[in-house]
């Protein structure tokens, strides 16, 4: 079993990862160089201050309130969410209280720990609990706090900032239950991730909700590997491979779950874990893991494998095809592969093997190999091995049981991912300190008066099908002066509404008095509210949310008059940095806005409308955005008034919009929620509107902009210019052999798009001047069609994307779009022609390269390369002009998405590399 050196929590939100970049520069003669637009070095900006977790050891369950206002029953639970023991040795929990783990002090994998101010008193309640630390120093706030978990070396491993309003519970603050998270896999910092606990007292040590997770099978399945990547990895075998991941650091960047390992299509490039998954000692076995393809069209990318070449087990996908092996060969399924993330699993029994991707049930069976193989496992490459079966992507929960899972528990698994493979492992034990789940009405505390009303009223409501019995239900005030109200022996239908009034209850309320809906006998919590000094209500639009009716409508649904005209149309929260040039440094940029547009048919007076929670601005009075108009809310407004003059534009707001997620909220004068936007830095979003000079643009206003499907990074390609780009050099020996390349490679380091033309090779420009180009201007191809004479292969071109297209600025011209979905490679993936006549390079020879680009989107500057025998090196990036501001009149109508277009790698052999080390290129190659 891997074991963690360092690991890192997940969070529960998209499991995709984002690219590692950098750039670095590299200089050629300025006799061999002359661009149209002066070229400046680049920098790359350093990332904001922001909270990294490291932790798989997470906050599981909290109680900062116990009845009675006991501060001696406050406790904190921590529970492992690796499979593997954590030493907690030195590791301390900050905050209101304060407590230092003993050395030697371990945390089992998936177990649970408790810290508590009276260790003692807290066993007495729960005679069979364990692992019960403390006392700790301090109190936890009945009002919320921060607190954090720290490592021995006080690195923040975890943090929670909860609280008693808001999107936080309001039943932990004096109830008598916990603060417990609603699935112990999940993150801690999201107030969505937490509810309260069923029993009171909530269940320390143990799971918070039977149920929570999947059951464990009745069989005996046992888990012999587990592999979450949450950080660097040892090899507990202690084999040649001892450490992390050969040839490479695990990923630092947001995966499936948490983390994810990358590999780099590099045979040396792998992890060895010592798991016997051979036929002939294992002939039951299920494997799997989430996978993210860079060159989805590639042979043979090996997942897992114990292949000793004779064909045995191994899972890969090959020429487009997710695959297997059967014993004879490969065993391609009709499945296609992408470079999204997917679910890929295997299970044997023997005689035949089944293959899932991305589907609860097989898409392919075949006959389980059943020669001899190794008896280890190789993750990101074949266990042969073969040079070229090596991964290139990204690899995230990997796991290995030792029996042939249903196709049920597949399906859980896809659908539950690391707690689902956990579960299958656990027995149904609870923990030892689970009760039973309690069964609590289906009841909920639906409106409540105002403080200030001279007739206090509660509404209670059926949420159920079936009709409820009240008798001995309890509703209470956290006032303990008022005695609690005890239901008589009455139905409450399904659908109906039972109203309360101070008389009938024996008590009112004040402002911020809570109100606890119990169980009978005080079994459980049902619900809890907090009394205002304004009418509260539960929005059914608003998945129940508390929000502020337009009037009392006790005893019948409630009334809001909710506003939908004004959308949160654009985003602009990760500026391009200004590049050092000359005498100008590097600067972060500050610019920051967000665009509203008014999507009715009629103007909206936004005066007392604000926004909230990621910066918070107030519409000052007779601020009125008319119909089919837009308004933009800066971070600076003086400074973007004068980069765009005349544009409405208003500020400033407080707070900043954080580069990596954040959620806007727009408030309308009752303070409810007219719009709400919730963006993300990975998964689905856009990624160019992270630092790459585009913004969230939302597709159509009418849209649900709740999605990241209904945004697209702006389109700044149309501000960009057609810059032509000329350099000399001469060929060199490349160390292979002379005068043998005769074909011109293109090619992308990562995904993106630019629009190429006029491309020429020309050898000897000052004497005879030669052409070796075919078809460099694409004026007589089809509009949509391939180019003559050029091959798009791979990533670049299996898509049916490199097409000639229109030159937008020009109708009349024909230019090549080369869309690539991900990077070049040596001998794949890539863009290429033949020189005229099948003609070769010849070494001493001077050769000039030129070429037209229209970049349509950049993170970073790009630069063009040629390499093998040929001027290899050319600083060459996009014009300052592409990066605009993004602010611009939306249109309501889909629109291409734009991708990375800016780097590359030189041409690989070692007799060509240059002293430019690792800079992005585009390469334009010379090839065999």
């Amino acid at each position: 079993m891997l074991l963690p050196r360092r690991t890192i929590a997940r969070r529960n939100f998209r499991g995709a990862w984002k690219r590692l970049r950098r750039a670095v520069s590299c200089r050629l003669g300025s006799e061999n160089v002359r661009a149209h637009h002066r070229l400046g070095s680049h920098t790359v900006e350093a990332l904001e201050p922001r909270l990294v977790l490291d932790s798989t050891v997470v906050f599981n369950e909290i109680m900062y309130h116990p009845a009675e206002d006991d501060v001696a029953g406050e406790w904190i639970e921590l529970h492992n969410q690796m499979a593997v023991d954590m030493d907690l040795s030195g590791w301390r929990v900050s905050g209101g209280v304060k407590y230092e783990f003993a050395q030697g002090t371990v945390l089992g994998g998936g177990e649970y720990l408790v810290v508590a101010a009276d260790p003692d008193a807290l066993r007495e309640h729960f005679s069979d609990l364990e692992n019960v630390f403390g006392p700790f120093d301090g109190n936890l706030s009945n009002g919320g706090e921060r607190l954090r978990l720290r490592s021995n070396n006080d690195r923040t491993m975890d943090e929670v900032d909860y609280g008693d309003g808001g999107r936080w519970p309001v039943a932990p603050d004096g109830s008598g239950v916990t603060l417990a998270k609603s699935d112990p896999d999940t993150g801690s910092a999201q107030a969505e991730n937490w509810t309260f606990s069923e029993q009171i007292g909530g269940t320390p040590g143990a799971l918070n909700f039977i149920g929570s997770l999947p059951p464990a099978p009745p069989k005996s399945t046992n888990l012999l590997g587990f592999y979450q990547f949450e950080g660097d990895y040892l090899d507990s075998s202690e084999s040649a491979h001892h450490g992390a991941v050969t040839g490479s650091v695990p990923f630092n960047n947001s995966g499936f779950e948490g983390q994810a390992v990358s590999f780099s299509n590099n045979i040396a490039n792998y992890i060895q874990v010592e798991i016997d998954a051979s036929p002939q000692n294992n002939a039951t076995l299920t494997w799997g893991a989430w996978v993210k393809s860079a060159q989805p069209g590639g042979d043979i990318n090996t997942i897992l494998s114990n292949d000793n070449g004779g064909w045995d087990r191994f899972l890969f996908h090959d020429a487009g095809r997710w695959a297997v092996s059967s014993g004879f060969g490969i065993q391609r399924s009709s499945v296609a592969t992408s470079s999204e993330w997917t679910f890929v699993a295997a299970t044997f029994d023997g005689n035949s093997q089944r293959l899932f991707v991305d589907s609860d049930t097989p898409v392919m069976s075949t006959r389980d190999p059943s020669g001899p193989s190794q008896t280890f496992v190789h993750i990101g490459r074949n266990a042969n091995g073969c040079g070229s079966c090596a991964w290139s992507g990204l690899i995230d929960n990997v796991f290995i049981f030792d029996d042939v899972l249903s196709d049920a528990e597949i399906a859980g698994i896809r659908a539950g991912g690391a707690a689902a493979i956990l579960a299958l492992e656990k027995s149904n034990d609870d923990g030892g300190n689970n009760t039973a789940p309690v069964d609590l009405p289906s009841l909920a505390i639906n409106e409540v008066a105002s403080s200030l009303d001279a007739t206090f009223r509660v509404e209670i409501v059926n949420t159920g099908d079936e009709p409820v019995a009240l008798d001995g239900i309890v509703l209470a005030s956290s006032d303990a002066d008022m005695t609690d109200f005890v239901f008589g022996d009455q139905m409450l239908a399904s659908g109906g509404f039972m109203v309360l009034n101070a008389t009938q209850l024996g008590f009112g309320a004040e402002d911020g008095d809570r109100l606890f809906l119990y169980g009978a006998d005080k079994t459980g919590v049902i619900d809890a509210a907090v009394v205002k000094d304004r009418l509260r209500g539960r929005s059914a639009q608003h998945d129940g949310r508390w929000l502020w009716p337009s009037e009392a409508t006790f005893g019948a649904a409630n009334q809001f008059a909710f506003h939908d005209e004004i959308v949160i149309n654009e985003i602009f929260y990760h500026g391009y940095p200004q590049r050092a040039e000359g005498d100008v440094p590097f600067a972060k940029s500050e610019e920051e806005w967000i665009e509203l547009y008014n999507r009715s048919d009629s103007d909206v007076d936004l005066s007392g409308w604000r926004l909230d929670d990621a910066v918070g601005f107030v519409f000052p009075p007779n601020t009125t955005l008319a119909a089919g108009e837009y308004l933009v809310v800066a971070k600076d407004a003086v400074a973007l008034r004068a980069k765009h003059p005349g544009i409405d534009i208003v500020g400033d707001f407080s707070r900043r919009l954080s580069n990596r997620s954040d959620r806007i909220e727009l408030r309308d004068p009752a303070n409810n929620p007219a719009d709400v936007v919730e963006y993300y830095d990975d998964g689905r979003w856009p990624e160019f509107a992270d630092g790459g000079g585009s913004s969230l643009e939302l597709r159509d206003p009418n849209a649900d902009n709740s999605r990241a499907g209904a945004w697209s990074a702006s389109d700044e390609g149309r501000r960009s210019s057609w810059q032509t780009y000329t350099y000399r050099g001469v060929a060199t020996n490349d160390g292979i052999g002379l005068e043998i390349w005769n074909e011109f490679v293109l090619g992308l380091l990562t995904a993106g798009e630019v629009l190429l033309d006029n491309i020429s090779v020309i050898e000897s420009p000052s004497g005879a001047a030669i052409q070796l180009i075919q078809n460099g201007s694409f004026q007589s191809d089809a509009i949509g069609a391939a180019p003559a004479k050029w091959r798009a292969i791979g990533n670049h071109g299996s898509h049916g994307r490199t097409v000639v297209e229109a030159d937008p600025l020009d109708p009349n011209n024909r230019v090549l779009h080369v869309v690539a979905t991900g990077p070049t490679e040596h001998m794949h993936n890539q863009v290429t022609t033949t020189f005229v006549g099948n003609r070769r390079v010849q070494a001493g020879r001077e050769y000039e390269i030129s070429f037209d680009a229209k970049w349509l989107g950049s993170l970073i500057p790009g630069s063009i390369s040629t390499g093998c025998n040929a001027p290899r090196c050319s600083t060459c990036r996009p014009a300052e002009a592409r990066r605009a501001s993004g602010i611009r009149r939306s249109r309501p109508t889909p629109r291409r998405l734009t991708t990375i277009f800016d780097t590359s790698r030189l041409c690989p052999r070692p007799a060509l590399r240059s002293p430019c080390r690792s800079r992005p290129t585009i390469p334009m190659a010379w090839r065999r």
